[in-house]
């Protein structure tokens, strides 16, 4: 529910990963059943709401192990690695 933060985590996921993850940050873009808008929904529930990330089975998936990613003593993928990256740097300049 908090749009600007997710429009913030937005710009970084487009600039940082590969385009073929596709990024959705457009609410009417959104399958109506992933938004993450209901007001119980955990993750809108402190003072300014939050954002909830669906991602992908191919940001996932360890192409080279054949398996999840970090399932069972899988490496972590590249990409999973470039997300969590991705991530950190966008917190660390959110500005609320």
């Amino acid at each position: 529910r908090n749009r600007e933060l997710a429009t913030h985590l937005a710009g970084h996921l487009r600039a940082d990963l590969d385009e073929r993850f596709g990024v959705l940050d457009v609410v009417d873009e959104i399958p109506g059943g992933l938004r993450g808008q209901h007001a119980r929904n955990p993750v809108n529930l402190p003072i300014n709401a939050g954002v909830q990330m669906e991602l992908p089975p191919t940001i996932r998936w360890n192409k080279e192990a054949m398996n999840w990613s970090d399932h069972e003593g899988t490496p972590r993928a590249p990409q999973v690695d470039a997300l969590i990256e991705t991530l950190v740097v966008a917190v660390e300049t959110w500005q609320d």
